[in-house]
C-alpha cells in the first residue's frame, strides 16, 4: 500500500539531485563528497555536463595540474583542484592532501585565540637553518567558514541595511554574519629537512573586506615551522599548528603606517589589481589622459621597487624572486616535496580546532550569528531602540 507514495519520493528524490547537478554542478555536493569525488565528478563529465551559462565546470587536464591557471585574463585565475607548490608550480590537490572538502560555510573552530597584531615594522628574521617560503594571496579564495569579525562602523552600516531590508528597497538583506567573513586556505608542509619560515602575504589591490585567512595547516610526520608572519589584509589567523609556533600579524593598515605595501608589477592593464611595467593605451586618447596613465604607472612601479625593499629588509630576501601564488581563487599550497601515494596528509578541518586569529571587537562563529547575540541581533536591537522599540515603525516611516 505504501509502495506508490515510497515510489513517488524516490523520483522526486532523484529529480531533486539531477536538478542541483544540473544547476549547480557537482559542486552542489561538495559539503559530502571529498575532492577525490569532486574531481572524478567534474573531470569525467567535463564533456557533457555544462554550467547554466554554457561553461564547463573545470577546465584543465589531472595529468598536466598547470592547465588548470588560466593565465589569459588579467590576473591569471585557478579553475580546478590544483595547490602551487612551493617552486611555483602546481600539483594535483588530492595528490597531496586527502579527504578535503571544501563546503565550510557552517565549519566554526572550537576555540578561537585572539591575537594583537604587530607593534614594530619588522618581524622576527628568519633562523640561518630555515627554509624560507613565501606565498602571494590574491582573489577570494572562496572557502568561506563559518567565522566572521565586525565591530561598530560595521553595527552602523549594519542598522542602515536593515533598514533597507524593513522598507524593501531593491536588493537590500542584511547578513546573518558579521561583516568580516573568513575564508580557508590549505597549507600543507612536507618539508622534513629544516624548519619552515613561511610569510603569507595579501597583495595591495586585494585588501577588501573579504581578503582575511585562516591559514589551515598540515604537516607531515617530521615537518616544523619556525614562524608564521602573515602581511596585508585585514584580519588573519592559522589553524593545525603546535601553539608554541609563534605567529606574526602586519595587517594593510599598520603597514601603511611602517610606509610599505604590498605591490607588484605585472604585464596587467593598469588599475587597482595590477600595476604594469608596460603599458599599451588605445589611440586617440587625450592627451591628458595619456599622461595621467603614464604617472599612475610610475606610481604603481615606484610602490613595488620600494615593497621590494622593504620586503629584503623584513626578510633578507628578494619578494620577485621568492614570491609564489598570486592566482585568484587559489585554495592551497604545497611547501616540500610532492608526498608518496602512501604518504599524503590526511586533511584536518577547521571545525573543532583550534584558531589563533587577529578581529575587530566582536568576533562570532555560525553558532553564535543564529543565536540572541549575532551580527543580525545586536543590529535588530540597535535599529528598534532608535524606532522606540518597534521595529515596524521604520517600514512605517517608509511609507510615509
Amino acid at each position: 500500500m505504501v509502495r506508490g507514495p515510497v515510489s513517488l519520493a524516490v523520483v522526486a528524490a532523484i529529480t531533486l539531485v539531477m536538478f542541483l547537478f544540473v544547476a549547480m554542478g557537482p559542486r552542489a555536493f561538495e559539503r559530502v563528497l571529498p575532492e577525490r569525488a569532486m574531481l572524478w565528478l567534474e573531470t569525467a563529465m567535463n564533456s557533457t555536463i555544462r554550467s547554466m551559462d554554457g561553461g564547463a565546470w573545470y577546465k584543465g587536464n589531472p595529468s598536466e595540474p598547470m592547465s588548470y591557471v588560466d593565465s589569459t585574463n588579467r590576473a591569471p585565475r585557478v579553475t580546478g583542484p590544483i595547490l602551487v607548490t612551493d617552486d611555483g608550480g602546481a600539483a594535483m590537490i588530492l595528490d597531496v592532501i586527502e579527504g578535503r572538502l571544501t563546503g565550510l560555510a557552517k565549519d566554526s573552530p572550537a576555540k578561537l585565540v585572539r591575537l594583537e597584531p604587530a607593534q614594530a615594522c619588522l618581524p622576527v628574521p628568519p633562523s640561518a637553518g630555515a627554509v624560507f617560503r613565501h606565498i602571494v594571496l590574491t582573489g577570494n579564495s572562496g572557502h568561506e567558514i563559518g567565522l566572521s569579525t565586525y565591530g561598530e562602523a560595521e553595527l552602523a552600516r549594519g542598522v542602515q541595511a536593515l533598514v533597507d531590508e524593513i522598507r524593501g528597497r531593491k536588493s537590500a538583506r542584511l547578513s546573518d554574519m558579521g561583516w568580516y567573513p573568513w575564508r580557508s586556505f590549505d597549507v600543507a608542509v612536507t618539508e622534513t629537512a629544516r624548519p619552515v619560515y613561511l610569510v603569507a602575504e595579501v597583495e595591495r589591490g586585494y585588501q577588501s573586506w573579504d581578503a582575511s585567512r585562516i591559514l589551515n595547516f598540515h604537516l607531515a610526520p617530521g615537518a616544523t615551522v619556525e614562524r608564521v608572519v602573515l602581511i596585508g589584509g585585514l584580519y588573519h589567523g592559522v589553524a593545525g599548528l603546535p601553539e608554541e609556533v609563534p605567529v606574526e600579524i602586519f595587517p594593510a593598515a599598520h603597514l601603511a603606517k611602517c610606509g610599505a605595501a604590498p605591490t607588484y608589477v605585472s604585464e596587467a592593464a593598469p588599475g587597482e589589481k595590477g600595476g604594469p611595467s608596460k603599458m599599451e593605451l588605445p589611440g586617440g586618447l587625450p592627451e591628458s589622459m595619456i599622461e595621467e596613465a603614464k604617472d599612475r604607472q610610475e606610481a604603481w612601479n615606484e610602490a613595488a621597487r620600494a615593497w621590494r625593499a622593504r620586503f629584503h629588509e623584513m626578510f633578507g630576501h628578494d619578494p620577485t624572486v621568492t614570491a609564489v601564488g598570486r592566482w585568484d581563487d587559489l585554495t592551497a599550497a604545497l611547501i616540500g616535496p610532492l608526498p608518496a601515494e602512501d604518504a599524503r596528509l590526511a586533511w584536518t578541518p577547521i571545525a573543532g580546532a583550534r584558531v589563533r586569529l587577529s578581529a575587530d571587537t566582536y568576533l562570532e562563529t555560525y553558532s553564535d550569528a543564529k543565536g540572541e547575540t549575532g551580527y543580525r541581533k545586536r543590529v535588530e536591537a540597535i535599529a528598534a531602540a532608535f524606532a522606540g522599540g518597534d521595529l515596524a515603525a521604520i517600514a512605517a516611516e517608509g511609507t510615509q
